[in-house]
């Protein structure tokens, strides 16, 4: 399946936007074989796959993502493919991060021994999940007396080292990113710019629902 003229011209737009972006993934790509890739990009035949990885929305769009990891690093929960509805939140950065600490610690297992991140509940419920699905080991810092019992519940129960620090979270925020700088520790958190390659690809999804019509 072929993308129509209007689709490729888009794709090339998005292309050369993530190309500025990321000049680290794309130091030297010329344009052509930026257009070959547009030409070559499924992600429309790829929703609904059961194909690993690409039942996921997030790496249905993998060459806008992370185009240099290997299907075999991916850790994805098949997240995303959200019909388009109101909803007050999606969450699509967490695959991208986890999926590249499990490819940089095949690459150097001693370069990160332990993802850690500072939360109020949300990102550390996320961030273990996708952890204990690929066995990486986690730390959260979480403010004392501050989340819900429910919220305290999933790092447990997935094994997490889980510390309970009495300050609010700017203070764990600023504990984790002075440890992160100091130990073999990945940082999890939104100072992170893996989280965003994620969840860009909510926008790219709204744009495909919308037949790459651009909605008010």
């Amino acid at each position: 399946m072929q993308f129509r003229e209007r689709e490729r011209e888009l794709l090339l737009q998005s292309l050369r936007i993530t190309m500025a972006s990321r000049p680290d993934l794309y130091p030297l790509m010329p344009i052509p074989l930026a257009m070959s890739l547009t030409h070559s990009m499924t992600s429309s035949i790829r929703v609904f796959l059961t194909t690993w990885p690409y039942g996921s929305s997030v790496w249905k769009y993998k060459e806008w993502v992370l185009p240099e990891i290997d299907a075999d690093d991916i850790v994805s929960l098949y997240e995303g493919n959200t019909n388009a509805f109101w909803a007050a939140r999606t969450y699509l950065g967490m695959t991208v991060l986890v999926s590249q600490v499990n490819r940089m610690r095949k690459l150097n297992p001693n370069k990160i021994v332990v993802v850690a991140c500072a939360s109020t509940g949300d990102t550390s419920a996320l961030l273990v999940a996708y952890c204990a699905s690929a066995r990486i080991p986690a730390i959260v810092f979480l403010p004392a007396d501050k989340i819900s019992l429910a919220q305290l519940v999933q790092p447990i129960s997935n094994g997490t080292l889980v510390l309970s620090l009495d300050t609010d979270f700017d203070g764990c925020m600023q504990l984790v990113h002075e440890i992160t700088t100091k130990v073999p520790i990945y940082l999890a958190n939104s100072l992170n710019s893996l989280r965003l390659e994620g969840q860009k690809t909510a926008a790219i999804e709204i744009l495909e629902q919308f037949d790459w019509e651009v909605p008010d």
